[in-house]
């Protein structure tokens, strides 16, 4: 698994994004898309600094149990003192070996939210969700990336992509900016290859839920100043990363004089097994 979120600076970031865009509204959306229940066992893979976590046990209540697995132990430091109940326990570690902090226990939901990209050995990681799952449970994954349905923010992500390349070769005039040409594009075929993916691992597609949101380029900016998001961009440092970014984004904004917003989307992709009823 992605190590990024070991840096310290990273998950300082990350927390001042969660609470600039608001947090809760995740954890509703994971109660509602995983059919989470009053009572219900879960297993939050991923789970950050516990924010969802915190929304699902306000949901399962006294009689549920929630159970969280992230590598950053700062992460598991400020979920411990978000979520404090008795019946909620956080644990450091790759999520790939999330069995050996859970004993056998059997869940009736597991989620793994806008971590997919990260997980390296992910055919593994599903076959031991799938023995970890009650009768009838349920996987939800969450992928979020630009709207490129959007004619607006399809523009946008090509005027972007080549001002990046623009600045880079101006910076850095030895570096051949091509190697973004071959970055994963998250795009509709992209998401229904992973679909096909974890249904390969004997699980089926029971519901594909998409929520929109509209970022302005201040708020693209500003996500930005997270390093774990934007190793993507080449093997700068994370200050020099940063202000590529921000030079492309500037020069976007002037060429695409109309853009207001961008249109980010996410898929909440809920699965069961197939030997459901």
């Amino acid at each position: 698994m992605k190590k990024a979120y070991k840096n310290p600076d990273a998950v300082t970031y990350y927390i001042k994004e969660r609470e600039y865009f608001g947090w809760r509204p995740r954890g509703e959306r994971a109660v509602k898309f995983a059919e989470i229940k009053p009572g219900d066992y879960v297993l939050d893979l991923c789970c950050g600094p516990g924010m969802v976590s915190k929304v699902i046990r306000e949901f399962v209540g006294d009689k549920g149990k929630v159970i969280g697995i992230d590598i950053s132990p700062k992460f598991i430091k400020y979920a411990n003192q978000l979520c404090n109940y008795p019946n909620v326990s956080f644990f450091k570690g790759n999520v790939e070996n999330f069995d050996t902090y859970t004993h056998a226990e059997k869940f009736d939901a597991i989620v793994l939210l806008a971590s997919w990209y990260w997980i390296k050995n992910k055919d593994q990681l599903l076959k031991k969700i799938k023995l970890n799952l009650k009768p009838n449970g349920r996987l939800l994954i969450s992928l979020s990336a630009d709207n490129l349905k959007n004619p607006q923010t399809h523009q946008f992500f090509l005027h972007y992509r080549n001002n990046l390349k623009r600045v880079i070769s101006e910076t850095f005039p030895d570096i051949d900016p091509s190697y973004l040409d071959c970055l994963t594009t998250a795009n509709e075929e992209y998401f229904d290859e992973i679909i096909s993916q974890v249904c390969h691992e004997g699980y089926r597609l029971c519901s594909k839920n998409e929520t929109k949101r509209q970022l302005t380029l201040a708020d693209k900016l500003f996500t930005y100043e997270n390093p774990a998001r934007t190793e993507w961009v080449g093997n700068f440092s994370s200050k020099v990363r940063y202000q590529i970014i921000k030079d492309a984004l500037t020069k976007t904004g002037s060429e695409l004089k109309n853009l207001q917003t961008i249109e980010r989307h996410t898929y909440y992709l809920e699965f069961c097994t197939c030997t459901d009823s």
